[in-house]
């Protein structure tokens, strides 16, 4: 149930609220008038979707089922079955049923409308241009892509479908921008790969949509949704689909999901005994929205809240609270319609799902039930993007099914910032694996038109996998043979540009993939001196030069961060030919920069000159030391005879003295 809160209660706006602290009790006095209520539906209410188990797929019997509802996909020993609620219980009676759940919904991995990204990409970055002229297209590699609808006809996607699956049953039709977009950017990426789109609702289609496109002997297979009701253990539903696939041979590409600023994971812990969860080990049982000095802005509120079911019976509710006016204002369920506990095949969880008005809001979480003895993992978001809470843990933040060894886990690069997009799924997995395999390019440009604009970029892990998804699909071109699923992992991983510690961790595994390497495009490198307006070499200490590409639009964006060039000669090596860059030196406040419209392979020599810059007024024999043999911590006297530039003598003690210099106010320096 959805409600929308608004004006409750006589809210008030302020930054001037109590501090994150202890949440009252839940009783008439701090309930909200209005109230959403996310807990089971009545038996009253019109059909609903659920999924129902067999002791085994042949004992499923359809027509027996269709005396309640209308069948639906079926996968293995589950099938759909939409009927009114109140006939669940008599469904749950058959002899062949083992158990009747409603459905949990996918979520996309999209992390919001966005029309003005700084540093986006086109699809063409590393190295992909030059793969595109070195005729490496992902021609004759048939690529699967899961989601939750698509645009078939759409200009930008129509000349490489090849066939178009629906698994959304009882006449339903999914929002087609989101899969559209992916499959755009895979046609940005692979531009003649060929695609087939199964379109998804619940984790019963997306099984099924595996097994189809496995039974098509597609090369890659990209799911671009998540489950986070599903614990991130690798060990669940979709476990054996993905591992069926891998091994007929196709490659899995997932999302790893957007939850990393909303999530939290820990014990549950009550030293205080009174039922509320606390966040932190000083007792706090508020978490804000998205921090105790700033209210929520307003919009969609989901909740998921975690737990192993071990047996015990315990339960644990999410609530959200307004503390400036004491109230609670929303609450979480427990229960489904037969008032059966809320669960997947290994995890039992709690839901709540609201629309907020801007107000100050924080997440409350009860246990209402049981020993309290769990480690509870929480994941608090919107529909199709992320939201922030001020004590959160982003590790482990991966969603299912990108949890499963089988699946290549794909985080999100964000170009502009030159970092790991602060929202990006991580590991480690609940069992301890590393989770994240490698990391790809997001905010990609897309021009399908279906976000309601001609210019829109496509974000989250959802346009990272599928930019990886169509790099796999080059590789698979450009390699003699068929390529296994762990060969083609194997090249990704290997050819990563590493963005963190050295090696693979848990954030973005091996890197950002380049497909440059990947695909083993020739490289190229760019060299050079630095000079003053004098035609003489700046060789100091002080002097940084740094790296930028060329992007779609003309501009230029910073790839290799400044560092520091003491013998006034740069070199970058292993750049993608066929690309514009631009080099960048800084000296004394002052720059100057040299640019390459198109790379070649080998050498490239370009020489800066800093105009303002003059070097080599000041020799040796200018200067005098009133000590020639200077030890640490001693005082120096310098007389320098030159004219001064612009008054400044323009040079540098630390590279005048070689050592390191504590202080230094002219005519004295402290050697430090």
């Amino acid at each position: 149930v959805v409600g929308l809160i608004a004006g409750v209660g006589g809210i008030v706006i302020s930054d001037d609220r109590p501090p994150i602290g202890q949440a009252p009790p839940i009783n008439d006095t701090t309930t909200a008038e209005v109230m959403t209520q996310s807990q089971s539906e009545s038996v009253n209410q019109p059909p609903q979707t659920y999924a129902v188990t067999a002791q085994s797929a042949t004992a499923i019997d359809t027509q027996q089922l269709a005396e309640y509802g209308e069948v639906g996909t079926q996968a293995d020993a589950r099938i759909e079955l939409r009927m009114p609620p109140s006939d669940v219980a008599t469904v749950q009676n058959l002899s062949w049923v083992t158990n009747v759940r409603p459905v949990i919904r996918s979520e996309p991995t999209q992390t919001g409308t966005q029309t003005d990204v700084p540093g986006s990409s086109n699809g063409v970055s590393l190295g992909v241009q030059q793969a595109h002229q070195n005729g490496i297209t992902g021609e004759g590699v048939e690529v699967g892509i899961i989601d939750a609808g698509f645009d078939p006809a759409n200009p930008a996607i129509a000349s490489n479908v090849v066939e178009t699956r629906s698994f959304r049953e009882f006449g339903s039709e999914g929002d087609p921008a989101h899969g559209t977009s992916t499959a755009e950017v895979v046609t940005r990426v692979a531009p003649d790969s060929q695609l087939y789109l199964a379109s998804v609702e619940n984790p019963m289609d997306h099984e099924a949509a595996i097994e189809y496109l496995t039974g098509k002997d597609v090369d890659i297979i990209i799911p671009n949704l998540v489950f986070p009701a599903i614990e991130d253990d690798g060990n669940h539903r979709f476990t054996d689909e993905l591992n069926a696939a891998t091994d007929s041979g196709t490659l899995v590409v997932n999302a790893a999901g957007n939850y990393a600023p909303g999530h939290w994971q820990g014990d549950f812990r009550d030293t205080d005994e009174d039922g509320f969860h606390e966040w932190t080990a000083s007792g706090d049982e508020l978490n804000s929205l998205p921090d105790s000095n700033s209210d929520f802005s307003g919009g969609s509120v989901s909740v998921i809240v975690r737990w192993e079911n071990n047996g015990d019976f315990s339960d644990y509710k999410p609530y959200l609270y307004n503390s400036a006016t004491e109230e609670y204002i929303a609450e979480g369920r427990l229960f489904d319609v037969t008032g059966e506990k809320l669960s997947t095949e290994t995890n039992r969880y709690a839901s709540l799902s609201a629309d907020v008005a801007q107000q100050p809001l924080s997440l409350v979480i009860e246990n209402t039930q049981g020993a309290a003895n769990d480690e509870i993992e929480v994941i608090v978001f919107e529909r199709g993007g992320s939201r922030e809470i001020q004590r959160n843990i982003p590790a482990s933040s991966i969603s299912a099914p990108a949890d499963v060894p089988a699946a290549l886990a794909v985080a999100a690069y964000e170009r502009g910032q030159n970092q790991l997009a602060p929202y990006s799924g991580r590991g480690p997995t609940d069992d301890g694996r590393t989770g994240i395999d490698v990391t790809g390019y997001t905010n990609i440009e897309v021009t399908n038109g279906l976000y309601g604009t001609d210019e829109f970029f496509f974000s989250g892990t959802s346009a990272a996998a599928p930019y990886v998804g169509g790099v796999a699909a080059l590789v698979e071109e450009d390699q003699a043979g068929d390529q296994l699923p762990t060969e083609l992992t194997s090249t990704l991983k290997s050819s990563s540009d590493d963005i963190l510690d050295p090696g693979t961790d848990t954030a973005s595994g091996s890197g950002v993939v380049n497909a440059a390497d990947a695909v083993d495009v020739a490289e190229g490198t760019l060299t050079g001196e630095i000079r003053g307006q004098e035609d003489t070499l700046i060789a100091d200490v002080g002097l940084e030069v740094s790296l930028e590409r060329q992007t779609s639009t003309g501009g230029f964006e910073q790839i290799r961060t400044p560092r520091q060039v003491s013998d006034g000669q740069y070199t970058f090596e292993g750049l993608a030919t066929g690309e514009g860059y631009r080099v960048v030196a800084e000296f004394q406040g002052e720059s100057g920069s040299a640019t390459v419209a198109e790379l070649r392979p080998g050498t490239n020599t370009r020489d800066i000159v800093i105009e303002d810059i003059t070097v080599g007024g000041i020799t040796s024999s200018d200067v005098a030391l009133s000590d020639s043999t200077p030890s640490l911590g001693s005082n120096v006297t310098v007389t320098v005879t030159a004219t001064p530039e612009n008054g400044n003598l323009g040079f540098n003690f630390e590279h005048l003295f070689n050592q390191s210099v504590a202080t230094a106010s002219a005519p004295t320096a402290q050697i430090g």
